[in-house]
């Protein structure tokens, strides 16, 4: 479990965590606004090149890319039912040689639909697509570009180098690796989903692989190592150095792109002589966050090794994760005097291996990273820490609706009472905890007190 703790330059949540957390990114150490980048930017945009050797020397290079709906802005046309919004944008990839003269490029024209236009909501969902080039074996640059129609908003990463190598007939290996959806029992076997995460992998999730060889009998073995890389050193975190097991060989087969709505694009396989596909799965979801090397290395006839670099990446990490002091602060609830004094004493790094401790011993789940009643607990943290804050408590974390909201959940159900001659109130009842919590506004400015808890 690592989550790489940031500061902020204030313990109290101003207009949401994510405003608090951009407004005290000025005093992070270049580490830390590091760690804020990879954590936050490839979760809105991202591009990634797979690369299959073709027919001829030329090499197809498919560019996957995935964008979050709240890059956009979503409008709303006169005339349209209320629950209907559109975006638009326009998104481009060119690809220049080594000496920044232009090869070829695509532009992209984007229209998004969706039910809202709240951006909380928005987050949820990706629009996704790739282009194919064919390219020569070399060095070429990477342009990416990507616009709202709406807004100002612009994206431009132009600091990509993609590698083209020469496949040749004698390599085993014959495509770049691809990472995928791992199979379910009840999916067809020649089909699969790409991951799209800019060479990423979701936290507590075990990734599918893709790659293609050549030759009936040259995976009579697949090892795999997996390095971590952290302070600009290779650093072993986690011992993975096993035969890939449970993976299938599909010969005879090439790969075609399916593009699934907006939404997801998948790898067909289809017939395709001398040329093979090996899938299997990678126990990535004991991986903490984090950069990491992949080593594939085939044994048969012949032997190579590929290697591949990736990112573990939770996309839904809760925002009150981002900041140790806000963590343990929204933690009091669950913690003895003495538990809570030791989270605040020592060190940065004692406290972040205190609170890790402290999760860990809670984990319902220790098998993998991901730990479900952590997650949780700090998705009710960001929820009220914004929806119950007031003039007078800016932290909603700390109101009576906070605490009982973020130890209970969502309610079954809230009635709410405002007269204009009396005290507003409001009563949140637990139907399968048979419980009924009592609120009273006696300042009516929103500071709402727990003045009865009743069980049935």
């Amino acid at each position: 479990m690592d989550f790489s703790f940031m500061t902020s330059n204030t313990h109290k949540i101003i207009a949401h965590i994510i405003m608090c957390l951009l407004i005290g990114s000025a005093a992070l150490t270049a580490q830390e606004r590091e760690q804020m980048a990879e954590r936050d930017f490839p979760n809105l945009i991202s591009f990634e090149s797979n690369l299959i050797a073709g027919d001829s020397i030329a090499v197809r290079v498919d560019i996957a890319f995935r964008v979050r709906y709240d890059f956009f802005v979503f409008t709303h046309q006169f005339g349209e039912p209320a629950n209907s919004f559109t975006a638009s944008g326009e998104l481009g990839v060119e690809v220049l040689d080594s000496n920044d003269t232009p090869v070829t490029r695509d532009i992209k024209t984007i229209h998004l639909q969706s039910e809202t236009a709240d951006a909380a909501l928005l987050k949820n969902d990706y629009y996704q697509g790739n282009t194919t080039f064919l390219l020569l074996p070399g060095k070429y640059k990477l342009i990416y570009h990507v616009d709202d129609k709406q807004s100002e908003r612009h994206f431009r990463d132009d600091h990509r180098t993609l590698f083209v190598p020469s496949f040749n007939e004698k390599s085993i290996a014959r495509s770049s690796l691809i990472f995928v959806n791992p199979l379910t029992q009840s999916e067809p076997n020649s089909q699969f989903t790409l991951l799209n995460l800019g060479s990423g992998t979701h936290f507590g999730k075990n990734t599918g692989i893709l790659i293609s060889v050549a030759g009936k009998d040259s995976t009579a073995a697949i090892h795999y190592e997996i390095v971590r890389m952290r302070n600009e050193e290779q650093e072993k975190s986690f011992a993975q150095n096993d035969t890939l097991l449970h993976y299938t060989f599909f010969a005879n087969t090439g790969v075609a792109l399916r593009y699934d709505s907006a939404h997801t694009i998948s790898y067909l396989l289809e017939p395709h002589a001398g040329t093979g596909w090996v899938y299997g799965i990678l126990h990535t979801e004991q991986l903490p966050q984090g950069h990491y090397s992949l080593k594939i290395h085939f044994e048969g006839r012949d032997t190579a090794t590929v290697w591949h670099p990736f990112t573990v990446r939770w996309l839904d990490m809760p925002a009150s994760l981002t900041n140790l002091d806000f963590a343990v602060e929204a933690m009091r609830y669950i913690t003895t005097d003495s538990e809570y004094d030791h989270l605040q004493s020592g060190n940065r790094k004692a406290r972040i291996e205190a609170f890790e401790d402290f999760w860990k011993r809670r984990d319902p789940t220790p098998e993998t990273a991901y730990n479900e009643m952590m997650a949780e607990y700090f998705r009710r943290v960001d929820y009220v820490a914004a929806a119950f804050r007031t003039l007078k408590e800016e932290d909603g974390v700390l109101t009576d609706r906070g605490k009982v909201y973020i130890l209970n959940g969502a309610p079954s159900n809230i009635e709410r009472f405002l007269q204009p001659n009396s005290v507003p109130k409001e009563i949140w009842t637990y139907s399968s905890l048979q419980k009924k919590f009592y609120f009273e506004d006696p300042s009516r400015q929103g500071n709402y007190k727990l003045v009865l808890a009743e069980k049935k």
